[in-house]
């Protein structure tokens, strides 16, 4: 299971939020051009330590939208584990202001292995072998560059979790 990424204009997640169908064919068609972000295992660290709760555990922070947003877009829709989540441009910009103040670092001052296993986040096997944070880091730090360059653009970001594969 992999986090993936999509920014799009705010009239595109319109279409999408009509006929949620339209975003499965678009997102197939994207994967093979390779314009989705994909933060690969890291989705549930990030979430976890950016804003030190689970993705389960939506406390309503703009932080617990940075992996699986605010809203689904059809919550009947499968795209491999579950439907596609958005958040709209304001929102994108929210999470841009909050994830300014979160670096790399203050993630790694929260990296705990044993905890992060204990409390299933996925993938499930973290350890603290030296440079092990860095494969959590690298991802936090493209995804952080994703929400600035969509902030900037005023679009809006489609995220959900699929298979390693697809």
């Amino acid at each position: 299971m992999t986090g993936k990424f999509l920014a799009i204009p705010p009239s595109e997640l319109d279409i999408y939020i009509q006929d949620s169908k339209l975003l499965a064919s678009r997102l197939k068609e994207m994967e093979r051009i390779s314009s989705i972000l994909d933060i690969d295992k890291t989705w549930d660290a990030i979430s976890y330590l950016a804003s030190k709760v689970s993705v389960e555990d939506d406390t309503g922070s703009p932080l617990s939208w940075l992996v699986f947003g605010d809203r689904a877009i059809d919550e009947s829709q499968d795209l491999g584990y579950g439907p596609a989540r958005y958040l709209d441009k304001f929102q994108v910009k929210t999470v841009h202001d909050k994830l300014k103040m979160v670096g790399k670092e203050d993630l790694e001052k929260f990296y705990d292995p044993l905890q992060m296993n204990a409390l299933n986040i996925y993938p499930g096997f973290w350890d603290d072998e030296p440079g092990s944070f860095e494969y959590i880091g690298s991802n936090y730090e493209r995804l952080k560059t994703f929400y600035s360059d969509t902030a900037e653009k005023e679009e809006t970001i489609v995220m959900f979790i699929g298979s390693s594969g697809s």
